[in-house]
Parts: structure tokens; C-alpha cells; sequence
């Protein structure tokens, strides 16, 4: 088996996504496929080195100044469409390839293609999404549903919601729950306090929310709760929210 694999989404800062196609394509290659090749910035790769990470292209830095512009909103289109003509073309002579994307979306390929859709929140929650992004991503993910050969979920609530909003058979979803790092176990109290007293906390004393900060992450019902507690619960476990702008 040989596998075409879109690490477009590993780039600093690292999204949810990044992470997950990060991970992906550091452990890919010793699950026993034949051949593994990488999709990046239009570019088919024979290799990959997920620990280098490198920053978005400078033209994505750009067009977060540039979004709220008109201009920008009118051009958005012959741009996303001429970028997957160009995609189109460097997928040339991987039809034997199984084609993976880890996130939402894939362009027209002749081969096998497998898609992951993390959740369908453009659909149920629209209204907690910049417009542009809900429909840029309804259309990805129709594209999705109606050409991949197969559809990844997150879990299984997902996969549920996924068969019945597009009514498809069971055996084209998969869900598969997502891995945890080895990195990521419980450190002693000696290792945390030299970061934490930076910040004025104690190991075990704080309640952390990390995530994107934007809408669909409901922090204001996370703050409203906290707000609940007594004044003395507050200062002995206040909230810390950790992450970049959504």
C-alpha cells in the first residue's frame, strides 16, 4: 500500500489539526506501508521531518491583515480555486496512491482518497464561525462526503451525526479515536513549580483551559461557571485559559 499523505496543516502555530497530522506523520511510516509520501505547499515530497515545524507561508500571515477587507472576500474564490487546479496538477501520477487528508478537505484525485472531518460544527453551530469559513468549509466538506472512498471521525458521536445529516452507509465512516503522547503524563510537583511561579500558581492549584480562543469554544460559559464559585474558591483555584486568537 502506498500512501499520499497532506501535511499542508503542520505549521507553527500548531492548530488541534496540526497536532493530529503532526502525530500522524511521525508514527505513519513505521505502521507497515509499503511507501509514504507527503503533499505540502502544492508539492508532492518523498520525506517529511514532522519535528520541523516551520511558520505559516508568509502570504498566510498576510491574509489574516487582509480578511476584513472587501477585496480580500471577492478574491477569495478565484484563489481558492486556482490553488486546487494547481493541486490538481501535482497530483498527476499518483493515481496508485491512497490520497489521506487530516483535515476536512481533498482535491478531485482518480485514486482512493480517505478524508478525516473532526466535527460538523459549520453545520449545527454556524453562528459561532465566521461566515467565510462556514461556507468555505461546507463545500469542503460536501466535496468530502460525496467523492472520498472513506470518512474518519474523531468518535463515534461524530460518526453518528456524519451518517445521518448526509444519510451514508455505515461501512463508509470510520471512527477512530484520537491517540495520547506519551508526552503528555502527570509531572511531579518539583518539575511544574519553577514554570508555574511565573505565573503566580501551584501545582495542583489552578483549573486550565487550553483551545483556541474564539466562540465555538464557549469560554463564556466556562467563565460564567467560574464566576459561580465563592470569591474564596476563586483565589485558592482561579482559572488560567491558554491559547492563541481563533
Amino acid at each position: 500500500m502506498k500512501v499520499l499523505f497532506d501535511v499542508s496543516s503542520v505549521t507553527l502555530p500548531l492548530s488541534g489539526i496540526g497536532r493530529y497530522a503532526q502525530e500522524l506523520a511521525r508514527h505513519l511510516p513505521a505502521a507497515g506501508i509499503d511507501e509514504v509520501r507527503y503533499l505540502r505547499g502544492g508539492r508532492v515530497l518523498s520525506s517529511f521531518d514532522p519535528a520541523c515545524v516551520e511558520p505559516a507561508a508568509p502570504v498566510s500571515r498576510l491574509r489574516q491583515w487582509i480578511k476584513p477587507l472587501l477585496p480580500y472576500k471577492l478574491l477569495l474564490g478565484p484563489y481558492r480555486r486556482r490553488k486546487a487546479r494547481t493541486l490538481a496538477n501535482s497530483l498527476r501520477g499518483y493515481n496508485d496512491y491512497i490520497y489521506y487528508s487530516p483535515n476536512f478537505s481533498a482535491p478531485p484525485v482518480s485514486g482512493l482518497s480517505v478524508v478525516t472531518l473532526h466535527d460538523l460544527s459549520v453545520f449545527h453551530f454556524p453562528d459561532l464561525h465566521p461566515r467565510d469559513r462556514v461556507n468555505f468549509l461546507r463545500e469542503q466538506i460536501h466535496h468530502s462526503v460525496d467523492s472520498a472512498d472513506c470518512l474518519v471521525t474523531d468518535s463515534g458521536f461524530v460518526r453518528s451525526e456524519l451518517l445521518q445529516l448526509f444519510r451514508l452507509p455505515s461501512e463508509r465512516v470510520i471512527a477512530i479515536p484520537l491517540g495520547v503522547d506519551a508526552a503528555f503524563a502527570p509531572r511531579t510537583p518539583r518539575a511544574l513549580t519553577p514554570i508555574l511561579d511565573g505565573y503566580g500558581l501551584r501545582p495542583g492549584g489552578y483549573l486550565l483551559s487550553v483551545g483556541t480562543i474564539e466562540p465555538r469554544k464557549n469560554l463564556t460559559g466556562l467563565l460564567r461557571a467560574f464566576l459561580q464559585l465563592a470569591p474564596t474558591q476563586r483565589r485558592q483555584c482561579p482559572l488560567v485559559i491558554a491559547g492563541a486568537y481563533g
